[in-house]
């Protein structure tokens, strides 16, 4: 559903913005702290709140340092240019906590109802939507593990050859970083990196590349399940995951819609002069 995934977007937008306001403030100075501009100290467990659930890589851990102070620094100057005495910035401060607030209730209402797919919903979702999915390029379905450490990559790889994706998948440590995909579904063109490409172009369906360094600090492993001509329609399972998605969405949509509604019926609302 298009509503909840912009939602979902400007949930991440909010929250930068809400840390954009308070990030500088009449704070003690932290006894361990990550980064600091001035009087303000990003600790440890605000630097949590700065990446999703996988564990951020080293490159990527500088990026978000590079991005706190950067905008710490501007903020710090806003604040002397006196930005934020303006009534406008008071404004605009108050319509982003409340467009804040209603993004996590709106993810909370969805991640609450807990929503399901039946095969037979998958099946029509397919045969309606199919044709959707019909590209000029080439198509791949595949499995992409990802790795803090060669250590950590080579075993997984032993423990595929040894038994399946799947399995290796289980047998991990849950604290080992890495981080797996399974049964990804794209075309050609929607592959992130050349290095993918040139991977999935040398495979032949049910292998798997050894470990790849991809970075100072990250090593992947590809496992290519099937390819698909141009100008084809993908089979239901090598886009399952995507109809399933579709239909999740839809009927959060859904779900959402209704209660509204029901708030509608429970609220005094007036609009006086709606063209105004």
């Amino acid at each position: 559903m298009p509503c909840l995934k912009k939602l979902k977007n400007n949930l991440f937008i909010f929250f930068f913005t809400a840390s954009l306001f308070t990030g500088c403030g009449e704070k003690p100075k932290p006894a361990v702290y990550l980064a600091r501009v001035n009087d303000s100290y990003l600790t440890e467990q605000e630097f949590v709140s700065l990446y999703d659930s996988a564990a951020p890589s080293s490159s990527h851990k500088q990026e978000l340092y590079q991005q706190w102070v950067k905008t710490e620094i501007l903020y710090q100057k806003a604040i002397k240019e006196g930005i934020t005495s303006d009534a406008k910035y008071g404004y605009l401060l108050t319509r982003a906590q409340k467009e804040l607030a209603v993004a996590m209730l709106m993810q909370k209402i969805a991640d609450d109802a807990k929503f399901s797919c039946s095969e037979e919903e998958l099946r029509e979702c397919y045969n309606q939507d199919k044709w959707q999915f019909v590209a000029g390029d080439k198509g791949y379905l595949y499995h992409l593990a990802v790795f803090p450490n060669e250590e950590q990559a080579e075993k997984f790889h032993r423990q595929i050859l040894a038994g399946s994706w799947s399995t290796a998948n289980k047998q991990a440590k849950p604290d080992s970083m890495h981080t797996v995909y399974l049964n990804v579904f794209k075309y050609a063109y929607q592959l992130e990196s050349g290095l993918l490409f040139r991977l999935l172009s040398a495979l032949s369906p049910g292998e798997t590349s050894p470990p790849v360094n991809i970075a100072a600090d990250r090593y992947m492993i590809v496992g290519l399940q099937f390819t698909l001509p141009p100008d084809s329609i993908p089979p239901l399972g090598a886009i399952k995951q995507i109809i399933e998605k579709r239909v999740i969405e839809k009927k959060k949509g859904d779900y959402i819609e209704k209660y509204l509604k029901d708030l509608y019926s429970e609220s005094t609302v007036d609009i006086l002069n709606p063209e105004f």
